[in-house]
């Protein structure tokens, strides 16, 4: 197998890990986008009670954004631990002193494996990047909306 079908079959174990205990709380929708980049102008005219339901959307839209942190981690973990399996086996082709992200790089040179799990760990991590911060970026909107239905 390719290392994105072993990636691909190991992140669906885990799918399947998460679906049959039922703690996944969110899937995509639409609405989640729409709310989360309201304006001052539409958030005036809301009512409370559509404060407090938007507020609960956003709260599943986090839900939503952590699943796929989680995802890109398990992702880069994979990775990595198969890049280290890689290298321990092909540790004849490195010198004493060879730095360890240079062992990667050789080995990935020669390798379509490595050089496959290389370049998915880079996804995984810039993906990572993207997301970082967005659960709490949500959850504190989420937050405000609540005072501010409180207040209402």
């Amino acid at each position: 197998m390719s290392a994105s079908e072993d990636l691909k079959q190991h992140i669906e174990a885990i799918d399947t890990y998460i679906n049959e205990t039922n703690t996944r709380f969110a899937s995509f929708k639409e609405e989640f986008l729409l709310l989360a980049d309201m304006d001052q102008d539409q958030l005036k005219k809301l009512t409370q009670e559509e404060i407090f339901d938007a507020a609960y959307a956003l709260y599943g839209y986090s839900s939503y954004i952590q699943d796929e942190v989680n995802k890109n981690k398990i992702a880069l973990n994979w990775c990595n631990e198969n890049m280290e399996r890689l290298i321990a086996q092909h540790s004849e082709m490195f010198g004493q002193y060879t730095k360890h992200e240079s062992k990667k790089h050789i080995l990935s040179k020669d390798n379509s494996y490595a050089a496959k799990l290389e370049q998915m760990r880079l996804v995984a991590e810039n993906r990572l990047q993207s997301l970082e911060g967005k659960t709490y970026e949500l959850k504190r909107k989420a937050d405000i909306l609540l005072e501010k239905g409180k207040r209402s």
